[in-house]
């Protein structure tokens, strides 16, 4: 369960990325995809790594949409500071709610 869980959320994820990492103008390294208890994703902006938690591929393309751009808005700016803000209020208007939204949701429902 867990290959094809990780399989299905790659190939989602790959054309975001793609479509992500040329709007904004920054690319990771590398990414990847791994379980995770208590975030939805990470950056480390050091070595320019960003991770997916595997139970984003039980939530909608939305909230995985967000949580790709949140992580790759931390190439810009490795803080939650004025200027990451600005990058998702101008990429995704509704990050907010979307946020909001996802992070109400248990950890492992399926929500389509």
């Amino acid at each position: 369960m867990a290959s094809w869980m990780k399989n299905r959320l790659r190939d989602w994820a790959l054309p975001r990325f793609d479509t992500w990492t040329t709007r904004l103008g920054v690319h990771p390294d590398w990414w990847g995809i791994r379980p995770m208890k208590t975030k939805w994703g990470s950056c480390n902006t050091d070595k320019r790594i960003i991770w997916l938690n595997s139970s984003l591929v039980k939530k909608p393309e939305s909230m995985i949409d967000y949580v790709i751009l949140h992580e790759l808005a931390h190439l810009i700016s490795p803080r939650h500071d004025q200027r990451f803000t600005a990058v998702l209020d101008r990429e995704m208007p509704r990050w907010r709610s979307v946020r909001n939204e996802l992070n109400a949701l248990p950890l492992e429902a399926w929500i389509d």
